[in-house]
């Protein structure tokens, strides 16, 4: 498979993904390597695509359903502590744009989503 911006690590999960599909067992993919799934997602292989859809978990997405089970301030307090002990430079960009003093439940989700939209097909629901 010749797909732009996966890796050995990402492609041996696909591979197992795929054993695990064609076998009937249910599978959920989780990764912290957005790269590789927009790499899947513009190219050619609608196989893997298919594999992927509603299937995939990612950082953004499940902080998204933190918040929806947690509430917003219990997850923006949670991040925010950790933001005042974690090096800037090694803090996810992502989260520091979307969570922060003076950032809102909205602002939050809307960073979270635009960030996600390129391998929405993929999130599971």
């Amino acid at each position: 498979m010749d797909v732009e911006g996966i890796d050995a690590g990402e492609l041996s999960l696909l591979m197992h993904a795929h054993d695990l599909n064609q076998s009937g067992s249910p599978f959920h993919f989780t990764t912290g390597d957005k790269r590789a799934l927009v790499g899947i997602a513009s190219s050619q292989s609608e196989r893997v695509k298919r594999l992927l859809h509603q299937k995939v978990d990612c950082v953004e997405s499940i902080l998204l359903k933190a918040i929806h089970m947690k509430g917003f301030d219990e997850i923006s307090g949670k991040i925010i502590s950790a933001m005042q002990v974690t090096d800037p430079k090694k803090f996810d960009t992502v989260m520091r744009m979307s969570f922060g003093e003076g950032r809102s439940k909205d602002h939050a989700h809307d960073c979270l989503v635009q960030y996600l939209n390129p391998v929405l097909q993929f999130i599971r629901p």
